[in-house]
């Protein structure tokens, strides 16, 4: 846990990839006590300046909603994930550095198109959003997401 909170952006970078390592490897009766601890450090870690580590972090959340949620059917968590991300993902999503906002677009899409309810959780996150700052991003999810899963759809 210390190195989650290191200065030394290589220290973060490997911390987080144990975080998803053991994450891989729990039993399903702790899952949602280890999800509550993931979102907290998502929740932390997607505000990280550094590339490198934004982008380990990006892996952790992909790994989270597309892979432990459904492997451990947490998906009455899925609303609460979102509602305590999608503030994050909206600003990094409009961020100006086109790198870590392209690459938040695609580890959204690739979220949205993997589970059906994830991927109606995080939407009405973002439909209902008004986060100062993030309607770029905001814009683009919702383009994005009508143009993968196609409109209507009742499944989402």
């Amino acid at each position: 846990v210390r190195s989650l909170y290191s200065k030394k952006w290589e220290e973060r970078k490997n911390a987080i990839t144990t975080v998803r390592q053991r994450l891989e490897n729990i039993p399903p009766t702790e899952a949602a006590g280890y999800l509550d601890a993931g979102v907290a450090i998502l929740q932390r870690h997607l505000k990280d300046p550094l590339h490198n580590v934004y982008v380990s972090v990006l892996e952790l959340l992909n790994f989270i909603c597309t892979r432990f949620i459904p492997q451990h059917n947490l998906h009455k968590m899925a609303p609460a994930v979102a509602k305590d991300l999608g503030r994050i993902i909206l600003l990094r999503a409009s961020d100006n550095d086109r790198r870590s906002a392209g690459e938040t677009l695609s580890v959204v899409n690739e979220i949205l198109e993997q589970d059906v309810k994830v991927a109606k959780a995080f939407l009405t996150r973002f439909l209902r959003s008004t986060v100062r700052g993030g309607q770029r991003g905001q814009a683009t999810i919702v383009q994005n997401a009508t143009e993968s899963l196609g409109t209507p759809n009742a499944e989402v």
